[in-house]
């Protein structure tokens, strides 16, 4: 058995590193084990940043999940169905796990828990490279538990399931596998692969709610467009929903926009090729809420109106008026998606400088120039933003002279 104990007291800081020892003191006399799990595990070993602290406690229950909140000098701030617990320290989230066993009623089902032993911890968990941990009691500080030969796929550089039914137990390990693969330049497992592609119908039984957010997830990547890439490859995407599997790409990644709400510029992309119909039947399918449902309607009628934008001489006052109605995170998807052409430039121009054009006049100047309350206030502003957005006028001199001979 490996001991990391120095790997800890190296890679974690002074400040975590205490925490720990003091999770490790208050759990002394009163937890069964107390172990640092998972994710953490594989990127210290990976020498990756270490973003987030897993704790799992064998026999935590919310008194015993108080003392550690109270040793550590945070608050719990949340607790689940599964005894899992955030404990606030200032502004770090530490998340506290009951040791577990689990089992799955049928596919797509939340998992049945119940107490289990660290063993059984480790052997629920998606991928051996996620099921490893650090014993923090005080008497085997440091010893790593890895049961499920994590280690030895880390050096591989492998995603490996843990048994046969794991992605039939829970579709959205399909995501999961990929993302990490993606995220870390591993290969999926030989039999890992084939298992994943035999197990895509299973994606029939995950909801809408759970879909979407696993996309979230992979809209959070540090590289997105490689993770839609190998879902798309794999088969996943159609799996999901048919229409996708039209959509071949380009993937755009790191070179994409980063100045827009990139989980909605992600979601444009994956939305381009698809019609109208579909467009809302994706938007059940994911169960989306307003904002997304928006922005998948909005690529789909920005790509039909890509000939209109790219008409060659188009003014840039018809360009605002063909885009201004479409949200940005569609806007930016599509010209991220359409590679090249007028139309690519046309948009590119609409959100690097048209959207922030105004006019310097408002309705009461207008007023005080000799216009007519009503109607011919809001014709007027439109004549002198259009003016401005052409260049016709550039300044308010410009514009108040404008108005003088509209109204005269």
């Amino acid at each position: 058995m490996s001991n990391l104990a120095s790997i800890l007291e190296s890679r974690l800081g002074r400040r975590r590193l205490g925490w720990l020892r003091l999770l490790s003191e208050a759990g002394r006399d009163r937890a069964a084990g107390i172990y640092l799990v998972g994710g953490v595990v594989r990127d210290l070993l990976l020498k990756r940043p270490i973003l987030e602290l897993d704790i799992s406690v064998s026999g935590l229950d919310e008194a015993l999940a108080l003392h550690l909140a109270d040793a550590l000098g945070g608050r719990l701030t949340a607790r689940s169905q599964f005894n899992t617990f955030k404990i606030a320290v200032g502004s770090t989230v530490i998340d506290l796990a009951m040791t577990r066993g689990e089992s799955y009623a049928h596919p797509g089902a939340l998992p049945d828990v119940w107490p289990g032993s660290i063993e059984q911890d480790l052997a629920r968990r998606d991928f051996s490279v996620n099921a490893m941990a650090i014993d923090l009691s005080v008497d085997a500080w440091g010893e790593l538990l890895d049961p499920m030969s994590g280690q030895r796929d880390l050096e591989r550089r492998l995603i490996r399931v843990l048994h046969p039914d794991s992605f039939a137990d829970d579709a959205t390990r399909i995501f999961r596998a990929v993302r990490y693969a993606q995220r870390l330049e591993f290969r999926l497992e030989e039999g890992t692969a084939d298992l994943l592609k035999a197990s895509l119908g299973g994606l029939d039984t995950i909801s809408g709610d759970r879909l979407r957010h696993e996309f979230q997830r992979v809209f959070a990547e540090p590289h997105p467009g490689s993770v839609l890439s190998r879902l798309a490859d794999l088969g996943v995407l159609e799996a999901v929903f048919p229409p996708l599997g039209r959509r071949s790409g380009p993937w755009p990644d790191e070179n994409g926009p980063s100045d827009e709400a990139e989980e909605l510029v992600w979601l444009s992309t994956l939305a381009c090729g698809l019609n109208a119909g579909e467009a809302a039947q994706f938007a059940q399918r994911l169960n989306m809420g307003s904002a997304w449902a928006a922005v998948v309607r909005d690529t789909v009628e920005i790509e039909g109106i890509l000939n209109d934008v790219g008409s060659p001489g188009i003014l840039r006052s018809s360009v605002y008026h063909l885009l201004h109605q479409y949200h940005p995170g569609a806007l930016v998807g599509v010209v991220t998606t359409h590679s090249e052409g007028l139309a690519r430039d046309s948009i590119e121009l609409y959100l690097r400088e048209l959207r922030q054009v105004r006019p310097e006049l408002n309705g009461r100047d207008l007023i005080g120039l000799g216009a007519e309350e009503g109607p011919e206030i809001g014709r007027l502003l439109e004549t002198v933003l259009e003016a401005r957005l052409d260049g016709i006028v550039t300044s308010r001199a410009g514009e108040e002279s404008l108005v003088r001979r509209l109204i005269s």
